[in-house]
């Protein structure tokens, strides 16, 4: 009579794992195979199979494989009646000797054992022997095809292809001696957007995202990106064209479409890193005080505050230092703006002043523009035979006629000198910049810097009040401190019109904000 499940001997039970590794594995039967063997295997050792745990699609480099993690907790749960856990073949319990080691230890603990259909494993000191030497040679196996893989994707990187999936705004296609990335038309212009707005200096990135998001911006999953997202976005080089792989100190020119230019990339560093100006207002604004942390106490250095004081028969708003033990600044806010008012109409230059700067602008920048235009053919051509150089040994290993040591030291030589071209590159390449339009701008700014500010909004005049002065301002109780104002005003304060030529003035570089 053939006993029942329940009435078996204790720790006579088997389980039975199996694993594939990949999607074409799943479908070609190898799952139903292995499992079909395991059980014949079980039955002609009498053993009663009591359950069967699957991985689909799963590698064995770790145990963090959910089926595998439910089949040891289910052995460590039903000690009383498992006592054999049965694999196909020992790779298809792990391909890490540490792992395997570990794992079967705690089996072991229990009083479970392994066992392979393929191979001849037992608590012999002949099977621990096999069963050692089994899960080294599989893990050796193992780490030359991950040698092999890694190889294959850095060979792929040298000739411009991202050998991962492609970041948000890319999509990822068959690769036939093209390019593997094609731009996503849903989210590639939204990247290039946000690229944009924040390269300008004048909005945050919680901004930025606001505005992306708003027009549509998603992740893969559908989701909003997060402000750390973002982040890593606009730190990527790979949307201005470039494969950096940082782990394998490998950068090369992609052979894929670039989403933005190298100048707009560089940009935006320059926004990140702090070196181009920027006109963000304060994150935490009042309507009734534009000026609050903008000006700082000039007693302790605590930027001021605003806050009103009630009166017999209304409120009065009033500006005062941060610092609750400093006494030196209390002013009523008509009053502190009425003084930085005044301030603003003794910046405003003589119309005079004003013409020769246009003039003096307009005599520069066309001599930069001769002079940069001559340089960018010149780097250009150099830049062509390196990259030609670069080709050529990248050809010469591909046909085995240099080694890999040899290609890496001569490869990492030809790149600097490209990166250190590609530096020169942009420092030469002027903006193309209508400077008519820049110009007029500047006049509206410098003539009328006090009306602007007064009939600006809350956002605006906090913009202003850092292109007037990007340090800030300190107060002493009763007057402004002496803060440089931004480039322009210092050098308008100087000049001299009939001292001028149409030449640039040494140390003269126009700075504006975008």
């Amino acid at each position: 009579m053939t006993k029942t499940k329940n009435s078996q001997p204790r720790g006579t039970q088997a389980v039975i794992y199996c694993r594939v590794s990949t999607k074409d594995q799943v479908q070609n039967l190898s799952l139903p195979t292995q499992e079909a063997r395991a059980i014949d295997h079980c039955n002609k050792n009498g053993w009663p199979v009591d359950q069967v745990f699957r991985d689909k699609g799963e590698s064995a480099k770790t145990i963090d494989r959910p089926e595998f993690l439910k089949m040891i907790a289910y052995c460590k749960s039903n000690r009383h009646k498992i006592g054999f856990v049965v694999v196909h073949d020992l790779s298809r319990f792990s391909r890490d000797m540490a792992d395997q080691i570990v794992v079967i230890a705690q089996l072991e603990a229990v009083g479970i054992k392994l066992r392979s259909v393929m191979e001849n494993v037992d608590e012999t000191p002949a099977g621990n022997l096999m069963l050692n030497i089994y899960g080294a040679f599989n893990q050796f196996d193992n780490d030359r095809k991950a040698e092999r893989t890694r190889l294959g994707m850095q060979r792929s990187a040298t000739v411009g292809r991202f050998p991962f999936r492609g970041p948000l705004g890319y999509l990822n296609v068959p690769v036939q001696n093209g390019p593997n990335l094609i731009p996503d038309p849903e989210r590639a212009p939204l990247i290039t957007k946000a690229f944009e707005l924040y390269a300008t200096g004048a909005l945050s990135r919680r901004e930025v995202l606001r505005r992306v998001t708003a027009l549509g911006l998603r992740t893969q999953a559908n989701l909003p990106l997060s402000n750390q997202t973002l982040e890593s976005i606009l730190r990527n080089p790979i949307y201005a064209g470039w494969v950096v792989i940082p782990s394998w100190s490998m950068k090369e020119r992609g052979k894929f479409e670039q989403l933005i230019s190298e100048e707009l990339f560089q940009r935006v560093q320059d926004v990140f890193d702090g070196r181009r100006i920027t006109v963000v207002p304060h994150s935490r604004n009042h309507q009734d005080f534009s000026l609050r942390v903008f000006i700082r106490c000039k007693a302790c250095g605590q930027p001021l505050t605003g806050s009103s004081s009630k009166g017999r028969n209304k409120h009065y708003p009033y500006y005062h230092c941060r610092n609750g033990k400093c006494k030196s600044v209390k002013i009523r806010k008509e009053k502190l703006e009425a003084q930085f008012v005044a301030l603003l109409h003794r910046l405003e230059p003589k119309e005079s002043c004003l013409r020769l700067f246009c003039e003096v602008v307009t005599n520069v920048w066309n001599q930069k523009q001769s002079d940069a235009q001559e340089m960018v053919r010149a780097i250009t051509q150099k830049l062509a035979k390196l990259t030609g150089r670069k080709q050529r040994l990248i050809d010469l290993l591909l046909e085995s006629r240099i080694d890999q040591n040899t290609y890496e030291e001569q490869i990492r030589r030809l790149k600097a000198e490209i990166e250190n071209a590609e530096a020169e590159l942009r420092e030469a390449a002027s903006e193309d910049l209508d400077i008519a339009a820049v110009l007029a701008f500047a006049k509206k700014l410098l003539k009328n810097p006090a009306e602007l500010w007064s009939r600006a909004s809350l956002d605006q005049r906090q913009r202003l009040q850092k292109v007037f002065f990007p340090q800030g301002l300190t107060f002493s109780g009763d007057s402004f401190g002496t803060e440089q104002t931004t480039s322009l005003f210092r050098f308008l304060e100087t000049f001299e019109p009939e001292k001028v030529r149409l030449a640039s003035p040494t140390g003269f570089e126009p700075v504006l904000p975008p």
